[in-house]
């Protein structure tokens, strides 16, 4: 029985003016996430990764193509707005508010990710706190929640970002990058977490990864892309 694609990308086109011409981003990428799936980008510095991730969660425009996420096009979305539909993401490098504490950055996430009353919760319940504490646990950051965000390891931000997202309450969780600048004990441990995740909540993951060989070891499928096209596709096997 085939799964049912949560995430569609058809034909995906970004491209940037230079002062010789353009630059061709995304070349055609096409691809599909199904409910529940962890799939993997994978490719070196360069090779339009985190330009795909931008185009999918409304942080880049795409030239052409279509994105489609549960039945839905969302190519010309807002980030916001894609967000509020249960697409989270991740950036390369940690964001925080330094001064405020782990729970206060989890919250301005819980709170102003929540998608509309109109639609409801399928995994948190409660207010806004509860949202924040359960994406805290699933990450190792609940006995860290009173600490003030800015002298955080890497890694300790980088388990916040992912907090951060899951405080939205996604059904596709978008890693950029998660084990970049980590020592490999840590890469380690970031991958369990991914894990962990996408088993006990039935997230979705895309993740774009460029250490090809620890991303294989978790996806099921994965795409490998150089100068922004396909080059090689399959599963992890």
């Amino acid at each position: 029985m085939m799964r049912e694609a949560l995430l569609e990308v058809r034909d995906l086109r970004v491209q940037f003016p230079t002062p010789d011409g353009v630059v061709k981003a995304v070349d055609g990428l096409s691809f599909s996430v199904h409910r529940g799936e962890t799939f993997g980008i994978a490719g070196p510095n360069g090779a339009g990764k985190t330009t795909l991730f931008d185009a999918i969660s409304g942080h880049a425009r795409a030239s052409g193509g279509r994105v489609v996420f549960d039945g839905e096009e969302i190519q010309q979305h807002s980030s916001h707005v894609i967000c509020h539909l249960g697409v989270a993401r991740t950036f390369q490098v940690p964001a925080v508010f330094p001064e405020h504490t782990v729970l206060g950055n989890i919250l301005v996430r819980a709170y102003f990710g929540r998608r509309p009353r109109l639609v409801p919760s399928t995994r948190f319940d409660g207010d806004s706190v509860e949202q924040a504490v359960r994406a805290a646990t699933w990450v190792g950051l609940d006995e860290k929640l009173g600490a003030t965000a800015g002298p955080l390891s890497l890694f300790d931000k980088k388990r916040l970002m992912m907090a951060s997202a899951l405080a939205s309450d996604p059904r596709l969780l978008m890693l950029d990058e998660p084990s970049l600048g980590l020592a490999p004990n840590l890469v380690d441990e970031i991958f369990d977490i991914i894990q962990r995740i996408n088993r006990e909540t039935k997230t979705g993951v895309l993740l774009v990864e460029q250490n090809a060989n620890v991303a294989l070891d978790i996806v099921d499928h994965a795409y490998l892309i150089e100068n922004g096209r396909v080059v090689m596709s399959g599963t992890a096997d």
